[in-house]
């Protein structure tokens, strides 16, 4: 079990590597130490993939788990918070499709179009809370979630997606494009909301 028992100050005094050889030797309160730095960032993304706080929670503990056991596995090449996030997003993908909740993706024919870059044009002095972003994104169908969060929040490119999900790399483009759309229909209404408060 995971215990977290670390102060805040004690987590951002110590290194990194320092922590990295402790958890390699299996040490509990290094392993409390990388738990308590990375936790509220991997919990945040545990949520872009799954609607539920508690399956979010167990995955993320889960991810864990196997970021310990595997953790000598790591060489030290790159960039080990990139590591841990290949293991917690593999993990929630594994979870998605163990639970059949993904991956009823038709694959679709795709028709080369440009993609909308995701922007809206939107007065600089007004932010968007990103827990609204959050929960827009959040709502998707669970199909334009997963492509989504992949592709513009992870960083896959729809060959390797495609691989991931065993669907079509046209389809993780269409999934892709009909987020997008979704978004920005979201996003667009928030903010005509959000001008009309401020109007007298």
């Amino acid at each position: 079990m995971i215990l977290v028992s670390i102060s805040i100050l004690e987590v951002m005094q110590t290194e990194l590597e320092d922590i990295l050889n402790g958890c390699k030797e299996q040490n509990e309160k290094s392993q409390d130490l990388l738990y308590s730095r990375y936790s509220s960032l991997f919990f945040a993304i545990c949520l872009r993939y799954l609607k539920d706080r508690e399956d979010a929670e167990d995955l993320l503990h889960d991810s864990f788990i196997k970021i310990f056991d595997k953790i000598n596995s790591f060489s030290g090449e790159g960039s080990f918070e990139g590591w841990m996030k290949r293991i917690l997003v593999n993990n929630c993908l594994n979870y998605l499709k163990d639970k059949k909740k993904v991956l009823k993706i038709e694959n679709e024919l795709w028709v080369e179009r440009e993609e909308p870059v995701f922007e809206l044009a939107v007065n600089e002095s007004m932010d968007i809370d990103p827990a609204v972003l959050m929960e827009m994104i959040q709502k998707l169908p669970v199909g334009y979630r997963t492509v989504f969060n992949m592709f513009v929040m992870d960083g896959f490119d729809h060959k390797a997606i495609a691989e991931k999900l065993n669907i079509s790399e046209g389809t993780s483009r269409s999934q892709l494009l009909k987020a997008r759309r979704y978004l920005k229909d979201k996003l667009t209404d928030y903010l005509k909301d959000e001008r009309k408060k401020y109007k007298y």
